[in-house]
């Protein structure tokens, strides 16, 4: 997509020069042309005090990063280079796309063409989405399994899907209206005659149809943001109809259409619609969207990088540090394009971006002096598909996929086209001002320069992925001899070649000349990882490793905290430093580090406990003080606890002191934002397996009183009843479930043989 779009716009640039052709300035494209140039600006190393003016959390990053290991005099302004330069190359693409778009639609045959295109590719997009979602059970072209999300269409994420309609409805919408038949004679009988009569009749029915269709697909889509967004802006599209004062009828046919398409929505149901809305609160009432915290964390971040932002690109690897939410997915994006631009580019870049979006507003002004029907409703549309994508982008990230980037600066040239370009005949096709034929033949080397470098550094990349894919493989094999570490040296040299950028390769070169025995290579290349991506938590705790073998504790003691203060969430961070802190006399911190770890995944409970023992940092008496105030990780501990006793047959205290680890798990209940129904399972498991049913009844009665509205406790309450005897109550259980989950095969089976 990239290379095509530089390869166009070059051939454009080339033919326009030798036939003399002129070339029209874009509305916008000073903005345009001097954003992709700050994006490189960022890649660009600069002299350490002058960034440190620019961005003083920028310098203190790298400080406490790679600084800790050696002076540093160039930095760059984004955190991780390799990101930033791939976005340089596709807002490149996406400029060369507007610039291209403008001067190809200032034809009018050219223009029509374009727009029927678009059109048709739209309205045949909702029938086969449709189609695939009722016959393709999830899967993408009924025949690609998707890794994560949730398709819709040929997009792995539905709420894609619903930023690309949102762009391209209102232009179906506008070209309905435009081919609407006007019907002269009165009564009904004889409109309908003069309709079926008129020769664009066809054409304006199968519109009508693929409105239908495309609106229909975002509400079956269940995107929130696409559905709200489409709505909006189709009111907004009524009301520019009302302010221009065109036909009151088209208004009402508006109006109408947008109630068959909730007509058709009805007919599929309301209630998954319903019920996709209702998440929005969680069972206290409160609002429980993920993206609040993750927008609020993302505001620290620009508070922290006002000016300049952490770099394109660079939001995953800065994100980790300003986390409020669980550990859980990566978190690549904000899920909202303002915030992320602020966070990547800073105010700059804003800044960059409204002027953009206000020279392309401005044409407003000159379309209220248009007169041709097909120019305006055209503008009308362009301009609603416009607000329908800023509306959702307030709670998604459909500028950084590539296709609805490129269909969004499509809109942009179609806005400016509708204002500018003649459709009657005329002395010139468009009223935009032409460019001096000496500029134009001066940007023609630019632009072959961007076409070079952008096959260049993706077609590196992509033979540095085969490389990639070539250690993996040596990774596959159960234990690694010095031939495959050497292997993996030729395989990493090879891919940092073809990606210097990349900072995973030299920690791939790092680990195998690690192996070998090469402990100054490999401390090297970790420190050209870290220079190239300094937020990495996982390079600066191998860092402290080394420099602590060397015995530099300090600097260790420091890199370890830096590699927590950026990834304030990871387990395996505060893990890490809570083992190195005992291992090094600290034992109270590391106690108190390890504990944080522990909260953060209570899962890893077990593991962290098996390597204190293994490890001998920590007695089984002690163990319990790495636990937090929750009840998972108590709960594993008691498993642990068992198993121990059972392995080294300590029988006469097993119990007892099983039991009572147990016990004190269900204490904590209180201190947990969300009580799981697995909290009480376990414990219940143990009390079953020792076949003391009052115990384990008593648990889930417990449990019941956090839990009064979930059908499988009560199920499980039943069962327990059964086996002391007291069916009544365990009919009684049994209907409450049926209540809670009407489907609940159980509780049918149990309740009927009871019965």
């Amino acid at each position: 997509m990239e290379g095509l779009s530089f390869l166009a716009l070059f051939l454009l640039y080339v033919l326009y020069a030798v036939k003399k052709e002129p070339f029209y300035r874009a509305p916008g494209i000073v903005p345009l042309l001097i954003f992709p140039a700050y994006i490189l600006l960022q890649v660009i190393p600069l002299p350490a005090p002058f960034v440190k003016v620019l961005s003083p959390q920028t310098h203190a990053l790298y400080q406490e990063s790679i600084g800790l290991l050696a002076p540093i005099d160039w930095i760059s302004l984004s955190i991780n280079p390799k990101e930033t330069l791939s976005e340089f190359f596709r807002f490149g693409s996406y400029a060369s796309f507007y610039i291209l778009s403008v001067q190809l639609l200032s034809d009018k045959t050219f223009l029509k063409k374009a727009v029927n295109t678009v059109v048709l590719f739209a309205s045949l997009l909702g029938f086969f989405a449709i189609l695939q979602h009722f016959t393709a059970d999830g899967r993408i072209y009924w025949f690609m399994e998707p890794f994560r999300g949730t398709p819709f269409g040929p997009y792995v994420n539905r709420n894609h899907f619903a930023g690309l309609v949102g762009m391209t409805f209102p232009l179906v919408l506008a070209m309905f209206l435009y081919n609407k038949p006007r019907i002269n004679y009165s009564g009904l009988r004889t409109r309908l005659a003069e309709f079926f009569s008129y020769r664009s009749a066809n054409t304006y029915f199968l519109l009508g149809v693929g409105l239908v269709l495309l609106g229909l697909a975002v509400f079956l889509s269940l995107s929130r943001g696409g559905i709200i967004s489409l709505s909006l802006a189709t009111c907004f599209f009524g009301l520019l109809l009302a302010v221009r004062g065109t036909d009151r009828g088209r208004g009402l046919l508006v109006l109408t259409l947008f109630s068959v398409v909730l007509l058709s929505v009805g007919w599929f149901g309301w209630e998954p619609i319903f019920e996709r809305f209702n998440r929005i609160r969680n069972p206290a009432g409160d609002i429980g969207e993920a993206r609040i915290p993750r927008w609020k964390a993302s505001l620290d971040v620009v508070r922290d990088y006002p000016v300049t932002g952490t770099g394109f690109g660079t939001f995953t690897d800065i994100y980790k540090g300003y986390r409020k939410e669980p550990t859980g997915n990566v978190v690549t994006h904000a899920h909202n394009d303002y915030i992320q631009l602020a966070v990547e580019g800073g105010i700059i870049a804003v800044g960059l971006a409204a002027w953009f979006l206000i020279s392309i507003l401005a044409t407003y002004r000159r379309f209220l002096k248009r007169r041709d029907p097909y120019c305006v409703y055209l503008y009308l549309g362009g301009l609603t598909g416009l607000v329908a994508i800023l509306i959702h982008s307030i709670t998604d990230f459909n500028l950084y996929i590539g296709a609805n980037g490129l269909y969004f600066f499509f809109i942009c040239a179609i806005c400016v086209s509708a204002a500018y370009t003649k459709i009657r005949s005329g002395s010139s096709a468009t009223s935009l001002k032409r460019m001096d034929t000496r500029w134009v033949k001066l940007l023609i080397f630019p632009v072959a320069i961007l076409l070079v470098s952008s096959l260049t550094v993706n077609g590196g990349g992509f033979l540095a992925n085969l490389h990639f894919n070539s250690i993996l493989s040596v990774f596959q094999k159960n234990e690694l001899v010095d031939q495959d570490h050497r292997q993996i040296i030729d395989h990493a040299q090879s891919a940092i070649k073809y990606d210097p950028f990349d900072s995973l390769y030299y920690t791939f070169f790092g680990d195998a000349k690690n192996s070998l025995g090469y402990e100054e290579a490999a401390f090297l290349y970790y420190k050209k990882a870290l220079l190239l991506n300094p937020a990495n938590g996982l390079y600066l705790q191998v860092l402290a490793d080394y420099v602590s073998e060397r015995g530099d504790k300090a600097t260790a003691d420091r890199l370890y905290q830096a590699a927590t203060q950026r990834d304030v969430k990871s387990s395996h961070r505060f893990a890490n430093y809570g083992f190195w802190l005992m291992e090094n006399q600290q034992k109270e911190k590391g106690i108190e580090t390890l504990q944080h770890a522990i909260s953060l995944s209570p899962r890893r409970t077990r593991r962290y406990l098996d390597l204190l023992v293994e490890e001998k940092l920590l007695g089984n008496k002690d163990l319990i003080r790495v636990l937090p105030p929750q009840v998972e990780p108590h709960i594993l501990f008691a498993e642990y606890m068992e198993e121990y006793l059972t392995e080294h047959l300590i029988e006469e205290k097993k119990y007892d002191l099983t039991n009572a680890a147990y016990k004190n798990a269900l204490a904590y209940l209180d201190e947990e934002a969300e009580v799981k129904l697995s909290f009480f399972t376990r414990v219940h498991r143990y009390y079953v397996k020792q076949k003391r049913y009052e115990d384990a009844l008593a648990v889930i009665q417990t449990g019941i009183t956090y839990l009064p509205e979930n059908g499988r406790i009560r199920v499980i309450a039943g069962s327990l009843y059964e086996k002391l005897g007291i069916n009544y109550r365990a009919i009684e259980e049994y209907k409450t479930a049926l209540v809670f989950d009407p489907k609940n095969k159980q509780a049918k089976r149990r309740l009927k043989k009871l019965q």
